[in-house]
Order: C-alpha cells, then structure tokens, then sequence
C-alpha cells in the first residue's frame, strides 16, 4: 500500500526532547506539532491527521479535523475518547495497553503486603517517633499473603501479572472475566464469568477491580456488593473510580463492613481535599500514581515508533479499541 505522505501529527502531552527526536527520526516526513492541549492547533487542524495524547477529545476538536485517522492514547481508559463523531467518522483509536503492566502488578501486590504487615499504622507510629510494644494490644494489626484469596475483576494482560505474583507469594487467586474461556490456568485457580460476581466477593480476601469504566462497569462495587464481603477483607480500585459507589464505600468503611481499602482511582479525581477518604487510618489513597514509573517514556516512545512506522505505511495499528464496546 503507498505511504501516507508528509502527515501533520499532533501530540497533546509534554514529551521530553529525546523523545521527540526518537519521534522525528521515525517519520522524518511528518510533521510534529506539540501542543499541551487544543491551543497552537487552530492553524492546523483542518490538516492534522493523527493525535497522540492522553487528553480527551471533544465532537468540535473531531469535526474541525476533517483528516483525522487516527487517535493514539498514552494510557489505557478510553472514557475520555467516546465521543460519537469518532466512531461516525470510523478513525482508528489506539490505547497502550501492556507498556505499564510491571508497575501496575508491582503497586497492587505492594497496597496488599502494607495492609498485611500493618504498614500505615507502623508509619503513623513512626511519624509520631513512637516505639510501642511489638507484641499484645498494642501490636498493629498484622497478617500475612500466604494462604489467602485474590479476587480479580478483570483478567487482562495487567491482571495475569498480578496473579503471577500473587501466586508466587502463595495466595489462591479467582479471577473474573466477561469470556471465562476454558476455566483454570497457570495462575488462576477459577476463572468466573460475570454473573458469578456474588461468588467471588463473598469469597475472596483481596478484591481488586481492573476493568474498564463502561456503562456495564459504572457502579460495579456498591453497598449490596460490599456487605457480601468478608468484614476482613479489603477492596483495590485500579481501574477507574466510576467502578464503585463510593458513598457506599464510605460507609463501609466507617462502619468496619470491610477491613480496608487501597485507592488508586477515585471520583472524582483529584480527590477533594474534604473527602473523608483521606483521613481514614484502614485507607491508602496513591492518588493515580500506579501507572507511573521512569521507564514510562522509554516503553510509550518505542510502542510510538511502532505505530508510526504502520502509520506511515498506511498498515493496521497495534492495539487498537473498540469506541462501542468502551475497551
């Protein structure tokens, strides 16, 4: 098939100037404009045939871009891009689903070790420069991985390499997916399908959702779902705060109907500074955070040269989403 020739390609997020050249040197007949969001592409737009960013963008942005072909997301929720125009004018979407798969496995296994090992009471203490006795009443609240269950909602790519991990600290993982498939694998040792929710909550030690927020997903977690929990176990959101009720989730928590949380995502986001959430002690808010790492720019830049090369070439990208299904 012919290239497509000298494209105007618009990256909407700070790139460091390495990037950029790695960028350039990809597709040296592109032309590149950076801009940190709409603003500097008035006298381009009508031109510009792909956006790369991680800002959402609006029916009025894709109507002034009548060569629009293609949307590349630095991230993995899609919420933001769901604008009817997209899917109408059929341009191709693409999320970078698997560049944070490491640091996202790592964060999770880390938010259920310091619940296990009393981590933010021991940090509190610490704060305060006290030594208190390491054993009777006034031992934190301690336990250990080994030999407890994870539930997961979702069980893409992310998820397997937490339950790769979690399994090597000894934990029963069950997962939870939309296509069960063949059932059990090298990590999971039951894989449910989506009406058997009721089941793995009441289930499971460590109930963590990795879904994409869609209408079938918003409000998955509410106050029904909580009081099927076990009053020990804790709940992780790192997929979208739409995921839970988080009224309800307040509640539970307040009342002790649940040992605890560990809060990646909120709603909204940034979380309001009177959020209850923030001064709860069986709390730990990483205020989205999971995804980062120093390494994001090397894994995003060389998933980029990928898909500018395809680009360029006028070949199908690589992990494209579909607009009507949310994912």
């Amino acid at each position: 098939m012919p290239e497509v020739a000298s494209p105007k390609i618009a990256v909407r997020v700070p790139m460091p100037v390495e990037v950029r050249a790695r960028l350039e040197a990809a597709y040296p007949e592109a032309r590149f404009i950076y801009c940190p969001g709409d603003e500097g592409l008035d006298e381009h737009i009508d031109e510009v045939e792909a956006f790369i960013g991680s800002l959402g963008l609006t029916a009025e942005t894709v109507r002034r871009a009548p060569k629009l072909r293609w949307v590349q997301v630095l991230g993995v929720g899609i919420e933001k891009f769901m604008d009817p125009c997209l899917i109408e004018r059929k341009v191709q979407v693409a999320n970078a689903r698997g560049v944070n798969v490491a640091n996202l496995a790592e964060h999770a296994i880390a938010m259920m070790l310091a619940f296990a090992r009393g981590l933010p009471e021991l940090q509190r203490r610490q704060m305060r420069h006290a030594w208190l006795p390491g054993n009777g009443p006034m031992l934190p609240k301690l336990s250990e991985l080994n030999g407890t269950r994870l539930g997961l909602i979702g069980y893409g790519e992310i998820s397997r390499e937490i339950a790769r991990r979690a399994k090597a600290l000894d934990m029963d993982v069950w997962a939870m997916r939309r296509t069960p498939g063949s059932g059990p694998d090298a990590y999971a040792s039951r894989i449910l399908p989506p009406e058997a929710l009721n089941e793995l909550i009441e289930a499971v030690d460590h109930l963590l959702l990795i879904v994409p927020l869609t209408d079938e997903t918003h409000g998955l977690i509410g106050a029904p779902q909580l009081a099927r929990m076990k009053p020990s176990a804790y709940l992780y959101n790192m997929g979208r705060g739409g995921l839970v009720d988080q009224d309800a989730l307040i509640a539970a928590l307040r009342d002790g109907r649940i040992a605890g949380a560990g809060l990646d995502t909120t709603t909204p986001e940034p979380l309001p500074a009177d959020s209850p959430l923030w001064d709860m002690e069986n709390v730990i808010i990483t205020a989205h955070t999971a995804g980062n790492t120093p390494r994001f720019f090397d894994r995003i830049v060389d998933l980029l040269v990928e898909q500018l090369a395809r680009f360029r070439a006028n070949e199908p990208l690589k992990k494209t989403v579909d607009l009507e299904a949310g994912y």
